[in-house]
This record gives structure tokens, sequence and C-alpha cells, in this order.
């Protein structure tokens, strides 16, 4: 359902939106136990938050999908 409120707010080009909704999605897999599907969400959201302009932001998320990768 997460994902779905992501790909709306991308529908209006809400980019920062986009990016919380990918890291709720990625908070929902971790507590699935779904780290691979968590570390993807991440490297989404961290995508929109770039786009949005957000670089500090960017890096902090790229750095938390790659603690659930390793």
């Amino acid at each position: 359902m997460t994902i779905k409120v992501a790909e709306c707010h991308e529908a209006y080009n809400a980019l920062m939106s986009v990016a919380v909704a990918y890291g709720k999605a990625s908070q929902l897999a971790k507590s699935m136990n779904k780290r691979g599907v968590a570390a993807q969400m991440l490297v989404k959201a961290a995508d929109y938050w770039g786009l949005s302009g957000d670089i500090p932001k960017y890096g902090e998320t790229l750095a938390k999908a790659a603690k659930e990768v390793g």
C-alpha cells in the first residue's frame, strides 16, 4: 500500500512525499524481515531525495540502505 502511495505522490510530482513513502515501505519490509526489499525501498527513497534537491538526506538514506545490505 505504501508503494501505491509513493506512486500517487509521484504522479503529482511531490518528490519529497514520494521519498517519505518509500522510506515507510522500507520500514514495513524491515519489520517483516525482508532486508533486501527494505534496502531497495531505501535506494528508491534516496533517489527521490536527490531529485528533490535534499542532498544530505540523499546521502543519509543511501547509508541506511547500505546497512540493510551489509
